[in-house]
């Protein structure tokens, strides 16, 4: 009968001091900070490596997920969608590679439209054969044809017998994104461009 063994009695504890001095002789001269610790967007750093006493004074062990102050997730269970975005040069493509992803395991398809597919041909092309109500369905377009798509949608599922509010999903829209990626426009540019052509 095999009996349990503790391999790791056999080796003393390394410190995390122990860790970092042979990581450091590793890089060569290479500055620690700068080749292992990486900034996170949320404005902390993620070290290269993390100790039982790291986990000292923080609320993630105390609570269970799902429960207030939420740092272990809002879920209580691990179901998460499968998504694959999906791009395509016509909705009869985009529908193709849709069905083909779903038989595969994919449960959140994300389409992005033209804006010629915000019809009710369209969406027609595009969702065929796709119960809406059994995915999480994602679509992008324009910004400025997010509040058609939404109506045209509920068109399509209203026409086909389908309660809007039994669908999942998204539609992308970012009012901000033109101004975060190019700046603020003045409203009076096109004034001012004549101006500093006729001056």
């Amino acid at each position: 009968m095999a009996t349990k063994q503790n391999l790791f009695a056999d080796f003393s504890p390394t410190s995390a001091e122990e860790w970092k001095a042979k990581i450091t002789a590793d890089l060569k001269g290479a500055p620690y900070e700068k080749k292992l610790v990486w900034r996170t967007k949320e404005g902390f750093d993620v070290q290269p490596f993390y100790r039982r006493e790291d986990l000292n004074g923080l609320l993630t062990p105390m609570v269970a997920p799902g429960e207030y102050p939420y740092v272990r997730s809002t879920r209580l269970n691990n179901e998460w969608y499968t998504r694959q975005e999906i791009q395509a040069s016509s909705p009869e493509e985009a529908n193709r590679i849709a069905l083909d992803l779903l038989f595969k395991g994919v449960d959140a398809p994300s389409f992005t439209l033209a804006t010629s597919w915000i019809t009710q041909e369209g969406l027609s092309a595009l969702l065929k054969d796709i119960e809406p109500t059994a995915i999480e369905l994602n679509l992008s377009c324009c910004v400025s044809q997010a509040a058609r798509l939404a109506r045209e949608l509920t068109l399509y599922f209203q026409g086909r017998g389908i309660d809007p509010a039994q669908v999942i999903g998204s539609i992308n829209y970012n009012p901000f994104k033109r101004e975060l990626v190019r700046g603020k426009r003045n409203p009076d540019w096109r004034a001012e461009a004549r101006g500093v052509v006729e001056a």
